[in-house]
């Protein structure tokens, strides 16, 4: 039904810090609510957590100071 998703990018100290933002409705109603609950949601977990460690991997961790 509806999907924004945008990147920020932020100076901090060491390093760049990267922020998504992402706004979505699903649609089906009551169906697509049941589908986000089940699976929608745990693939974004999923998908976002992968990039975090691909990331880290290419870059590595953050280290304040």
């Amino acid at each position: 039904k509806f999907w924004h998703h945008e990147h920020r990018f932020y100076p901090i100290p060491n390093g760049v810090e990267m922020v998504d933002s992402i706004y979505y409705a699903m649609a089906f109603g009551p169906l697509g609510k049941a589908i986000h609950s089940f699976k929608i949601k745990q693939d974004l977990e999923a998908i976002f957590s992968y990039r975090h460690a691909k990331l880290e991997t290419m870059f590595g961790a953050y280290q304040e100071g």
